[in-house]
């Protein structure tokens, strides 16, 4: 006779045990979607934040000017007056388009109305300093380095027009528009904002190195002139250039002045 199984007994749970159990893993289940709640309203406050960009508007720089050098002198005038800088993105010469306006003549059998080729550019485009597009490279070496350009959307494009005989640089459009940051301590941190341009200004500095000033005095002079903040480098930069015309002068005297000035310090 075979010897009687046992029967197995239930395992006996504890009501308390399962109960805490439960209250645990709803605490965990509530903590995780509250985590999530958290994350995605942070989400949501960054893309409203991102998408409520800088966006600031400046009045139209305009007008005509008698030469592109003329249009340039405006221009910077206007950029010290609001701040703002931009750098010529394209150019589009007098040659080309002769060249197009000859060969669009020729099949239509009529005469082309050509522009003095002297002049150099028929159109320019200009975009603000942070509208370049940025391109990797290919490598993805040196990504490390900061970009400046958020692609800027402030353009302005200007166009050789011909009034009689006579030429003239006409603004033809303007987006004034800047979604980067435009202050007087952006601006005044590029080189291309600190140069000293004024003829009478550049006249005075070189008459100072003639006579042996120092750098620092030179340094103070453009400060207290221009009322910009000038740097250190900003006048070596200017007398090095100063030097190099100079020592390219066509006036004898005046280049064997500065070749022995330079050999004294």
């Amino acid at each position: 006779m075979s010897p009687r199984k046992g029967k197995k007994r239930a395992p006996v749970i504890d009501s308390k045990v399962t109960c805490e159990t439960f209250e645990t893993t709803d605490e965990a289940s509530l903590a995780i979607s509250e985590t999530a709640s958290l994350a995605a309203s942070e989400t949501s406050i960054a893309t409203s934040e991102t998408s409520q960009a800088i966006s600031v508007s400046f009045r139209h720089f305009s007008g005509e000017f008698p030469s592109w050098a003329a249009f340039h002198e405006g221009l910077t005038e206007y950029q010290d007056e609001t701040h703002q800088l931009y750098k010529i993105r394209s150019t589009n010469s007098v040659a080309d388009r002769n060249e197009q306006r000859s060969a669009t003549a020729s099949r239509r059998g009529t005469s082309p109305n050509l522009f003095d080729e002297s002049l150099k550019f028929y159109t320019k485009t200009l975009i603000c300093t942070h509208g370049w597009t940025f391109q990797p490279s290919r490598k993805g070496s040196r990504t490390n380095h900061n970009i400046g350009s958020i692609q800027s959307s402030a353009k302005i494009s200007a166009v050789l027009v011909k009034d009689g005989d006579n030429y003239k640089v006409r603004v033809s459009s303007h987006v004034a528009t800047h979604n980067d940051d435009v202050s007087r301590d952006v601006y005044y941190s590029y080189a291309e904002a600190r140069k000293i341009t004024s003829p009478g200004t550049r006249h005075v500095v070189k008459t100072l190195m003639q006579g042996g000033s120092k750098k620092k005095k030179i340094l103070r002079y453009l400060k207290e002139v221009s009322g910009n903040p000038v740097l250190p480098k900003d006048v070596e930069n200017l007398i090095a250039k100063m030097r190099k015309e100079t020592y390219t002068s066509e006036d004898d005297n005046e280049r064997v002045g500065q070749v022995l000035r330079d050999f004294s310090e």
